[in-house]
């Protein structure tokens, strides 16, 4: 027998005791890791509270009920001309929707509704055929729409102009 075997005063030569630690580290980190795993298999599953359905229901009416409802209110269909550099007029019709935070301001709205025409029919006798002509065009007209009614409709305010139907002839 070698003397470093018997003497624990001296140090192991190399290789010697090196496998136990190595052994033991690889052994705990795999513990770690299914412990690891069951508890995440227990949370999602509900054991230790995580995600059930009743939280996930709570939390979708807490969230329901701090946001308003989203109102969707028709405008009339409006048809008018809009400006030409040509002899023959062109006409355009619209029909669209109004999207509202909230149900009180829909009768506000409704009150105002002839004012709201009229912004519509003027602003669109305004524009050119070449200005409705494309989908960046299209976009411009609905933000413009949607500044000029929520100035109109002030303190109430319109999230979205929608357009459902748009036709020129």
């Amino acid at each position: 027998m070698s003397s470093a075997a018997t003497n624990p005063a001296l140090p192991p030569p190399d290789g010697v005791g090196r496998k136990p630690i190595k052994k033991l580290v690889i052994g705990a980190l795999a513990a770690l890791l299914l412990l690891g795993g069951a508890a995440a298999a227990a949370w999602f599953s509900g054991i230790m509270g995580g995600v059930t359905e009743g939280n996930v229901a709570n939390r979708e009416e807490a969230r329901q009920a701090n946001t308003p409802v989203t109102v969707l209110v028709d405008l009339p269909e409006v048809t008018t001309t809009i400006q030409t550099t040509g002899r023959r007029a062109v006409y355009i019709r619209l029909r669209a929707q109004l999207e509202l935070r909230g149900a009180e301001g829909t009768e506000h709205l409704r009150r105002l509704m002839p004012r709201v025409i009229d912004i519509v029919h003027t602003h669109l006798r305004e524009m050119r055929r070449e200005e409705i002509h494309n989908e960046q065009a299209m976009e411009r007209l609905r933000h413009e729409m949607t500044e000029r009614i929520n100035i109109a409709i002030a303190p109430h305010k319109v999230e979205r102009f929608i357009f459902r139907e748009v036709m020129m002839q």
